[in-house]
Formats: C-alpha cells, sequence, structure tokens
C-alpha cells in the first residue's frame, strides 16, 4: 500500500451519548496520512478496510483528493445510528427516552451513537456515506425495512438543513450482507436483512431509495475467518465492488457496469415431470455466467392454510439474458407462488454462486411467478 495525502483518513473513538452532541468527545486518529501504519496500527487499532479500498478505488480513478472519515461500531443495531425524528417514523418505540440510560448507555440504545458519533459532524459539508451493518438487525428483518432507508432519509435532512451546502439527496452505499457461518441450510435472519436493505426491491437504486448504491457481498464468505464469519477477510473486493457502484451512482459513470444481472421476470410451465422456470434478467454485462446450479427454491402454498414450502430446483442452463430452471412438482395439494434466489444465510462458496455478469453476482430476490 502507497503512502499518499490524497485520500487522508480520520477516526472517531467508540462513544455513547444520551443526548447529541456538537463536538466528538474523543478523536481516536486525527486527520492523517494513508499509509499501512495508519490504516493497520498504533495504539488506536485499525481502520475501516472496507473504507479505504473504497477510497483508494474512487482516487485512483478520478485522482481527486478525498478526505475519509471512520465512525463505527461493531455489533450494533441501526437504531443506535438513528435520530429519535427517524424512529419516530417507524413502527418502533425505540425513539423513548426512558430507554437510554442517561449515565452509561449501552451502544445499542437507541439513537446513542447518532448522538454521539455522527451528531458532532452534521455541521461538516460531506460529498457521501458508505455503511457496513445489518447483522445485528438480523432478528427482526421486517422492522428494516423501514429503519434503515428513514435514516438515510433522515441523515440526508440533517446534514442538508445544518450545513446548506451538502446535497440533500447525497449519495449512500451499502455492503448488502456477507454470508454468515457455514451453513447453506439456514433461512433466518440474514437473507430477510439482505432484502430489506433494498427496500424489498432487490436492487438499488430503486423509488424508495433514490441515489443509494451497493456492493453484493453474500459470495465472499468466509467461514474460517479469524475474527468471525461476519467479518470476511477478503475487504478488497467488497471495497472494489462498492467503488464501483459508487462511481456509476454518485459520480454518473453511466456507462459503467456495476450492479450484477437483476432478475426481471419469471415465466413457470407445468411439465410431465415437474416444473420449467425460466428467469430473465436485465442490466447485463454482454452474457450471463452460470457458475453453479444451486440456489434456486420454488414457493409451494398449501391450498386452505396458506402454508408455503420450499422446493430446491437445479438451474440447466443459459439461454441468452435467461436462466433455465428445473423444479420437481409442488407437494400435493398446493400450487406455485414465488421463486427466490439465494435465501440462505450463506448461499454460496466463495464466488460460486449461480448467477454471474461481468464479474459481479446476481443480488438475492423474491418473485412471484406466472405460470403458462
Amino acid at each position: 500500500m502507497a503512502m499518499t495525502t490524497q485520500h487522508p483518513q480520520f477516526t472517531v473513538q467508540r462513544v455513547t451519548s444520551a443526548t447529541p452532541l456538537d463536538e466528538p468527545p474523543v478523536i481516536l486518529q486525527q486527520w492523517s496520512v494513508a499509509s499501512p501504519e495508519s490504516v493497520n496500527g498504533g495504539a488506536w487499532g485499525y481502520f475501516s478496510a472496507v473504507c479505504w479500498f473504497f477510497g483508494r478505488d474512487i482516487y485512483d480513478t478520478y485522482k481527486v483528493p478525498l478526505g475519509l472519515l471512520s465512525s463505527n461500531w461493531g455489533g450494533t443495531r441501526v437504531e443506535a445510528w438513528s435520530s429519535p425524528d427517524a424512529l419516530k417514523k417507524c413502527a418502533t418505540s425505540d425513539h423513548r427516552n426512558e430507554k437510554v440510560s442517561v449515565t452509561a448507555p449501552n451502544p445499542n440504545d437507541p439513537s446513542v451513537l447518532w448522538n454521539s458519533m455522527m451528531h458532532p459532524f452534521i455541521q461538516m459539508t460531506i460529498f457521501g456515506a458508505i455503511w457496513y451493518q445489518g447483522e445485528a438487525n438480523a432478528g427482526n428483518p421486517a422492522l428494516y425495512n423501514c429503519t434503515f432507508p428513514v435514516m438515510i432519509n433522515d441523515w440526508r435532512q440533517k446534514w442538508y438543513e445544518t450545513t446548506g451546502q451538502t446535497d440533500m439527496q447525497f449519495p449512500f452505499g451499502f455492503v448488502q450482507l456477507a454470508a454468515n457461518g457455514n451453513n447453506n441450510v439456514s433461512v433466518d435472519g440474514f437473507p430477510g436483512i439482505r432484502w430489506s436493505q433494498t427496500a424489498s426491491y432487490g436492487y438499488v437504486p430503486n423509488p424508495a431509495m433514490p441515489n443509494v448504491f451497493m456492493a453484493v457481498a453474500m459470495d465472499l464468505g468466509d467461514p474460517q475467518s479469524p475474527y468471525g464469519s461476519i467479518h470476511p477477510r477478503d475487504k478488497q473486493d467488497v471495497g472494489l465492488r462498492l467503488s464501483l457502484a459508487g462511481r456509476a451512482v454518485a459520480y454518473d459513470a453511466q456507462s459503467l457496469y456495476y450492479s450484477g444481472p437483476i432478475a426481471n421476470k419469471i415465466t413457470l410451465q407445468k411439465g410431465n415431470t415437474g416444473m420449467s422456470a425460466t428467469v430473465t434478467y436485465r442490466d447485463v454485462s454482454e452474457t450471463l455466467l452460470q457458475q453453479s446450479s444451486f440456489g434456486f427454491e420454488l414457493g409451494c402454498v398449501q391450498q386452505g392454510n396458506n402454508k408455503t414450502t420450499f422446493v430446491e430446483g437445479t438451474a440447466t442452463g443459459i439461454q441468452g439474458a435467461n436462466v433455465m430452471i428445473k423444479f420437481p412438482d409442488c407437494p400435493a395439494g398446493s400450487s406455485p407462488k414465488m421463486i427466490q434466489y439465494a435465501w440462505r444465510e450463506d448461499p454460496c462458496p466463495f464466488k460460486q454462486c449461480a448467477v454471474y455478469s461481468g464479474g459481479l453476482p446476481s443480488p438475492p430476490f423474491m418473485m412471484e411467478v406466472a405460470q403458462n
């Protein structure tokens, strides 16, 4: 890593506050030249690797200096980073002040990290923000569908109103959660959060999340990571994917391929033995690539009780922008309703999910089927 003054970095100490602060109480790292020592060393520990790789790639592309400010606390909920104004807009009681200890707030208490680690900087004009969080909210993905987009809009509003110069729709990027553990059976938690990170669209930008970009990381799992599987060691791919999306959305590089293929339409046909599905993709870079045959599941709804049972399919090939999939018949008394893809905490081995294009994975999705 070459030393450079073109993307200096600044790190905030992890502190909580029950009330909004105008200045950071402790600065862990003053503005520093990026170097091996300042990124990973010294008494303060580390700088965010994803943030650094993102900033390096942006600078290498545009040769415009940019400062990287790191304010983070692992294992914390989105509610801690959200203002009371934001929390009031979702179906949560976390905006109630009586839930927060004034003397020693827990880092997962509502708004305590907004107060201490974000509010001090709303007087600083910024170009944009990137975000890597969600694991701590895996127990309630449905609520995250509200709290995450609302937090983004609230940050934008507060920065704009305070500085008068920060764009009221400043670019916001995030990492869609990487794999968790080494279990390709579990469907709890992370799949729902990945979906809610996109406000249930499966992609960004979208009407609920304008000027937002993301890096898909579900295929970058690292079950042997000494830091735990939710902290994969391959941060360079994450930073690269995030910078590609950032260049396309934040820097208007319209010809740049950044999204991976997006599922756009599904048709289903009943055969003599089983069913055949065709998933049609948009945003394909030249061709689709099939890296594996698994990951697609057909949701079959039981008549009478609406219980959904999933049967696994096999991707059998690619025709243009279409992936062809074979499914067994739905269980007796049920009918096909939807197809979901990569709906697992650990959906695939490293870079071996089913569908790619331009070196980028298709994000997970769920979509109702049209049966012919």
